[in-house]
């Protein structure tokens, strides 16, 4: 697990509400506090046809979470967990054989205008060795990512 802190925080926002950057992770949750809070599970409804337990795509509630976060003021904070789907970590961690037994999670927490991230990781089965080697891993990937998107940040 490792711990950013975010640079750029218009520059971080527009990936993530604007641009397509993270449109392959799943959401798990989302919550927002501006003159209301507003919380958002990502998991889809069944009953809408989606599949059980499954989550939606960020890029399928990004303009609803555009349209909360926007405004003149900015929240007070914001809470949000991305969870890495196959095509994700196929993408940022190709040759790591645990992928299938992990999901990689990335938290981003905004709040007194500080921008945060912190890694982690989701077993499926417990094994202590390879969530240290996916672990790792996770974490050279998000810097990786973080760098092709020319999101700059330092370690916290």
């Amino acid at each position: 697990m490792k711990a950013f802190d975010i640079l750029d925080v218009k520059k971080f926002m527009a990936h993530l509400l604007i641009k397509e950057t993270f449109d392959d992770f799943y959401i798990v949750s989302l919550k927002v506090k501006t003159f209301v809070e507003t919380d958002i599970d990502g998991r889809l409804n069944p009953k809408w046809g989606e599949g059980e337990g499954q989550y939606a795509y960020w890029r399928m509630v990004r303009k609803l979470a555009y349209d909360i976060i926007k405004g003149n003021k900015s929240p007070d904070r914001i809470k949000l967990v991305l969870m890495s789907g196959e095509d994700v970590k196929n993408r940022l961690m190709s040759g790591n054989p645990d992928t299938e037994e992990a999901d990689g999670i990335i938290n981003i927490c905004f709040e007194e205008d500080r921008l945060s991230i912190t890694t982690g990781i989701s077993m499926k089965t417990f094994e202590p060795a390879m969530s240290q080697n996916f672990g790792k891993n996770w974490d050279m990937a998000v810097e990786k990512f973080m760098d092709s998107n020319e999101i700059r940040f330092v370690d916290d």
